[in-house]
């Protein structure tokens, strides 16, 4: 565990070209091109929550924050989003992600205005719900892949099949 621990952080400075792999049910967006990847780097702080004490959101400097919203933790992260099926209501996205920051995927889904479909906590854009803790509403993200894991003098791979939500649908919808 501590050397996988170690591999991740040192992904994060670049230095490992493994990928972490992500399928997530978000939703749709007129924004996003079926195949087309989005690159997001949003950073990541602790703000306040009156539920919880403290949460995870993304930092946006136009914004004002108060100096007990943000404790100092400015987290750098970067996501790469493709939509890879459109759906009849929510549409499925493929998340790579190269750093591991809590609720990453979560704050920039909602950044780009597609928050994960069963998401209460994060909504479009930066907006937080004051009445809900983060597990509550069932949002449909899978850990799907880890590709190209450097360990022991070999490359490694591991794929962990997706529950059948996030599996894509043999009819895709046409816009």
């Amino acid at each position: 565990r501590a050397e996988l621990s170690s591999l991740f952080r040192r992904s994060t400075n670049g230095d490992c070209v493994f990928q972490k792999v992500y399928r997530a049910v978000a939703c749709s967006s007129a924004k996003f091109r079926l195949n087309e990847s989005v690159k997001i780097d949003i950073p990541i702080c602790e703000t306040y929550h009156p539920l919880l004490r403290k949460i995870w959101c993304g930092y946006f400097p136009s914004q004002e924050y108060s100096r007990n919203q943000v404790d100092g933790r400015l987290l750098q992260a970067s996501s790469t989003i493709k939509l890879i099926e459109k759906r009849n209501q929510d549409d499925l996205y493929k998340v790579i992600i190269s750093t591991g920051r809590p609720h990453q995927i979560r704050i920039h889904m909602a950044a780009l205005g597609v928050p994960l479909a069963g998401d209460p906590l994060y909504g479009i854009g930066t907006s937080i719900s004051q009445t809900v803790t983060p597990g509550e509403g069932g949002y449909l993200l899978h850990s799907h892949s880890i590709l190209n894991l450097p360990f022991m003098n070999r490359i490694l791979s591991f794929v962990a099949p997706p529950p059948l939500k996030l599996l894509m649908e043999p009819e895709i919808r046409k816009d």
